[in-house]
């Protein structure tokens, strides 16, 4: 028996030539396009570890995120600041089991130069009882209203404050430690900055595959729908001089109208950083109790008033 032995050069025809049988079979079974069809599930594949690293490393830098890790010249710049250097509202309606979890957390901040001001928005219930402990701390006011709305509790809270930076905290919501120390850190590092918001972390969002509502900042991505919450921004008054309060027409989506109207002109400034945990406590939230269509019909008209003007 001979066996023939094949040189380098044959064999590499010959596989060749395999390769290319292969290649004729699958593409007869799968039609035509083949070639594009790879190229594009290479692509996707690409995107999709590229869009998985990118993640992985967002959420790395919100975990990490410490005062520790300071900008250049934060700590100077914060030690130049008058007290109190951030107003904290805190609208609330009848959450009186719940109130001091929010209070808590607002005096737990490892910035300290804050006042908070609770604006009563006519509860029901025990509220006033349970706020009144909370008052032995100077920094925290408490002040009752008719009931009027979120909306309207927030701009009474502008009214009855007076720091530079203003921030928002809800009665059923709480806030992490290093919050305010972050955003402050940014807002006096950066003067040109005015609007700072940080990472909500939530269950009740229906987000996919986490649990973390942060975004870069992109106004285009902001004109569809909102991804920045009441209870995770800070900002400089004086855009409520240049832009206007909280609309007391809104309830539900008031918070996406604001963030709209603020970053109008400039853009906002996304904080590596968590900001606050967002919590479902009872029954009465506003997102469970109104129906958004007419708020973001409102909304929308009032963007497309903007835009035209501009």
């Amino acid at each position: 028996m001979i066996i023939r032995r094949l040189g380098l050069h044959e064999e590499v025809a010959e596989l060749r030539d395999r390769v290319e049988r292969l290649e004729i079979t699958l593409a007869d079974r799968l039609g035509p396009g083949l070639d594009e069809r790879i190229a594009t599930a290479s692509r996707e594949r690409v995107l999709m570890a590229e869009g998985v690293e990118l993640r992985l490393f967002a959420l790395e830098q919100l975990v990490t995120a410490l005062p520790s890790a300071r900008p250049p010249g934060a700590r100077a710049a914060v030690a130049e600041l008058s007290s109190p250097a951030v107003s904290v509202i805190l609208p609330t309606y009848n959450r009186a089991q719940f109130i001091g979890e929010a209070i808590g957390s607002v005096q737990a901040q490892s910035f300290s130069a804050w006042e908070l001001v609770v604006i009563d928005d006519g509860s029901l219930d025990e509220t006033e009882a349970v706020v009144a402990p909370f008052l032995n701390d100077p920094r925290i006011r408490y002040i009752r209203q008719k009931n009027a709305g979120s909306s309207a509790a927030r701009n009474r809270g502008l009214e009855e404050t007076s720091a530079a930076l203003v921030a928002y905290i809800d009665s059923d919501n709480t806030w992490y430690p290093d919050f305010l120390t972050l955003a402050v850190d940014q807002l006096v590092v950066h003067p040109e900055i005015d609007f700072v918001y940080g990472a909500l972390v939530t269950y009740l969002h229906n987000l996919q595959s986490t649990c973390i509502l942060w975004e870069p900042f992109d106004r285009d991505r902001l004109t569809r729908g909102n991804f920045i919450d009441t209870n995770v921004i800070v900002h400089r008054r004086e855009l409520v001089d240049r832009y206007g309060g909280w609309d007391p027409r809104l309830s539900r989506l008031n918070d996406w109208d604001f963030a709209l109207r603020c970053t109008a002109d400039k853009p906002a400034r996304p904080l590596k950083a968590l900001a606050a945990f967002y919590r479902q406590v009872d029954t009465i939230r506003i997102s469970e109790t109104i129906n958004a269509d007419g708020e973001q019909q409102l909304i929308r008209t009032k963007l497309s008033h903007v835009n035209n003007s501009g």
